[in-house]
């Protein structure tokens, strides 16, 4: 009832604020107590182009990583017909944005065309989500004497510690290969 309740309150707007969702859901999920034994996740649904709020690729990535604490994904569902194309406001989605987003935060990307799309990247996600088999997988890099890391070519969370490199690789999944690849 009370869900019921909050979605009858709910108000249509013509507009997209890109960044407000995904950080609602990250403040939510702040406030929650960790479960070790479960995962957490947003799902954000939406055309990717900003039409409110903070605008522009590097700006809502930048506002959305300054938030991100490599312990709650942001899974984009992107759905539009067709990819609008660089400076458009109309006619698609822009998965460029949504993929930057999805991948920033250790989520996925799907691109979904009408209901049946949006249906099947909720299954694909919900099984992903289901075949966890670890979560908060950091890799440690310690090379040898004479040894250095110059670079981690993959697009993923990287620090220094006592000489090591870190790599986060956020959550693996049943059957799923990740590479970690350096210079």
């Amino acid at each position: 009832r009370m869900l019921t309740a909050e979605i009858a309150r709910l108000q249509t707007i013509n507009g997209t604020n890109l960044v407000d969702g995904p950080l609602r859901g990250l403040g939510c999920l702040a406030e929650c107590v960790k479960d070790d034994g479960r995962v957490r996740r947003v799902i954000l649904l939406t055309d990717g182009l900003p039409s409110m709020g903070i605008q522009g690729h590097v700006n809502v990535l930048n506002a959305i990583q300054a938030r991100c604490d490599g312990t709650t994904p942001i899974t984009t569902i992107g759905f539009g017909a067709t990819v609008a194309t660089r400076g458009s406001m109309s006619g698609g989605y822009n998965p460029e944005l949504l993929t930057s987003i999805a991948q920033t935060s250790g989520g996925n990307f799907y691109h979904a065309e009408g209901v049946d799309g949006i249906l099947a990247a909720f299954a694909l996600e919900l099984g992903c989500l289901r075949s966890v088999a670890a979560t908060d997988v950091r890799v440690a890099i310690t090379p040898g004497a004479d040894i250095g890391i110059r670079r981690v070519y993959n697009d993923l969370p990287t620090s220094v510690k006592d000489g090591a490199t870190i790599v986060e690789l956020g959550s693996l999944y049943g059957g799923e290969t990740q590479y970690v690849v350096v210079k």
